[in-house]
């Protein structure tokens, strides 16, 4: 893969537009290239003028009046943790509302038999996976989340 083609794709996962506006960046991009070749430039001269390329995407967006879609991912992820912790306390209060096991027997009084339905056996497993699920997803990309910021920091 040449110098070229690697800005390009780096730009293609720095910019963070819809993916029309996003073919539209790249195909101006690709003809700012071949231009620039043809009149002489080599591709680490237009690299070098065009600027890194998570500058080069920050730029075209602001140039361009797009908004950058920065508060999406941490949306999401706030919306993960939020429906995992209901997920798993629904859970746990299902669980805590169950009569032990050996509700019957070893008294020495009268006793009374209550039966209790859980209604779908399926339904607390099922809690308990999306749960744990949409908190390893929050946590994923929570941490993705935060490896991006500290790149573009460090540029």
């Amino acid at each position: 893969m040449n110098a070229k083609e690697q800005y390009i794709r780096q730009v293609k996962k720095a910019l963070t537009v819809p993916r029309a506006k996003k073919d539209e960046i790249l195909r101006d991009l690709q003809e700012a290239f071949d231009s620039a070749l043809e009149h002489g430039e080599t591709e680490q001269d237009v690299i070098e003028r065009l600027g890194s390329p998570a500058e080069f995407a920050g730029d075209i967006e602001d140039q361009r009046g797009i908004k950058r879609k920065r508060h999406g991912k941490t949306a999401l992820i706030w919306v993960l943790a939020l429906l995992s912790a209901v997920l798993l306390a629904v859970y746990a209060a299902s669980r805590m509302m169950r009569p032990p096991e050996n509700a019957i027997g070893q008294a020495d009084a009268m006793t009374s038999v209550q039966v209790y339905s859980d209604g779908l056996p399926v339904v607390p497993v099922l809690l308990l996976l999306l749960g744990t699920a949409a908190g390893v997803a929050a946590v994923i990309l929570a941490v993705r989340h935060i490896r991006e910021r500290r790149k573009e920091k460090e540029r």
